[in-house]
């Protein structure tokens, strides 16, 4: 299967040597025509002609499978998944030959369980940890640190008492040999991780949201510093949020995205955090954000970040450029952008997603915007 230039008629203002600039070209790029619905969830390039597009697919008689699709610098072209991959949440790598992807899929420990794949520049094999959960688990998040050295995250679901399903916060590390998982301080029920980033061994974050009654909901913001994972908790400015994104400079500028609303049913409107090496703190999303929520985000410079959602009118992207975030006013696709990476290289973007979402009549999509 080959991807396809849809449209050449996106102007964003995207960026350029680390300055925003106006009047930069976006091309719409999707999958030729597929008979089964698909999705991508994430995306990671290592070069403008190595990309890695991740996700899911629905065949004709309802089988979930994972999703995977390389772009080679003028096409994507689908490649086969390892084996037994139901869907694949994120994917990360160090270079061409060293990519990881995650997500859910059948291990050891039986179908609905945490999967992961490798790619070693030929083929893609199933790594997937033998940690089992009574229920089940999945990874929402990977990080690649080195080549012996990655973390993933999501959520693991036990039966309670009276059937009842609890939901704790999952965390493993692969060393190269071995998987290892962490309990996680002030592990709440009906916790999960949905993103891991790391700027260096010693120097990983971990975020989600913990579900505190039907009425509300606290951001989850852990921090592994080489030895152990603090709690470093942020209160959600309202009272409804989640945080669903990370994005790394350095040590002492990390990002988090999401989105938040007054009450359950409110407008929703991104939610945007920021670590300055001391503290976190709540930084105002750009104006006219109010209905947009921010899947995703790429950090490449201290004064040039970019995040990216959905709103009510379709895809939703936002850019940081030292001062304030923006909210990009121009032509947007249809359906929503789930992953975002700034291509190495160039002054180029990729921002991923699905039209119109992520149910059984998507197509999965993608757009390059460059400068």
């Amino acid at each position: 299967m080959i991807g396809r230039v849809v449209s050449s008629t996106l102007c964003l203002l995207l960026f350029g040597n680390g300055v925003a600039q106006a009047a930069c070209i976006g091309s719409a790029i999707h999958a030729a025509p597929d008979p089964e619905p698909n999705w991508f969830s994430a995306v990671y390039a290592s070069s403008p002609d190595d990309a890695w597009a991740v996700g899911e697919r629905v065949s004709r008689s309802r089988i979930f499978r994972g999703l995977t699709e390389h772009w080679d610098g003028q096409r994507w072209n689908r490649v086969d998944s390892a084996s037994f991959a139901f869907g694949l949440n994120s994917v990360s790598g160090i270079s061409a030959d060293d990519v990881w992807a995650v997500g859910s899929g059948v291990s050891r420990c039986g179908n609905g369980q945490a999967f992961a794949q490798h790619w070693d520049g030929n083929r893609w094999t199933a790594m997937s940890p033998d940690i089992c959960a009574s229920v089940e688990t999945n990874f929402s998040s990977v990080a690649e640190v080195t080549t012996s050295d990655l973390w993933a995250v999501g959520s693991d679901s036990e039966e309670g008492a009276g059937g009842t399903e609890i939901t704790h916060d999952f965390v493993v590390r692969h060393t190269g040999r071995k998987w290892t998982s962490y309990g996680m301080p002030d592990d709440p029920y009906q916790g999960g991780l949905a993103a891991v980033a790391a700027v260096s061994a010693d120097d990983v974050w971990a975020v989600g949201n913990f579900i505190v009654d039907r009425t509300g909901s606290y951001n989850l913001i852990f921090h592994w510093n080489g030895t152990t994972w603090s709690d470093v908790r942020v209160n959600n400015p309202q009272r409804i949020g989640f945080l669903s994104a990370l994005g790394v400079v350095s040590s002492n500028d990390v990002w988090a995205v999401g989105g938040q609303a007054g009450s359950l049913g409110g407008t929703s409107q991104p939610l945007i955090e920021h670590w300055d090496g001391s503290v976190w703190s709540v930084i105002p999303h750009g104006a006219g954000a109010n209905g947009a929520v921010l899947t995703s985000v790429s950090a490449v410079a201290s004064n040039d970040v970019w995040a990216a959602g959905f709103d009510p009118s379709g895809t939703h992207i936002e850019h940081w450029d030292g001062r304030t975030w923006s909210v990009l006013r121009a032509q947007t696709m249809p359906g929503m952008f789930a992953g975002l990476a700034v291509v190495p290289g160039m002054n180029a973007v990729w921002a991923v997603g699905s039209d119109p979402g992520p149910f059984l009549n998507s197509i999965a999509t993608s757009a390059v915007f460059h400068c």
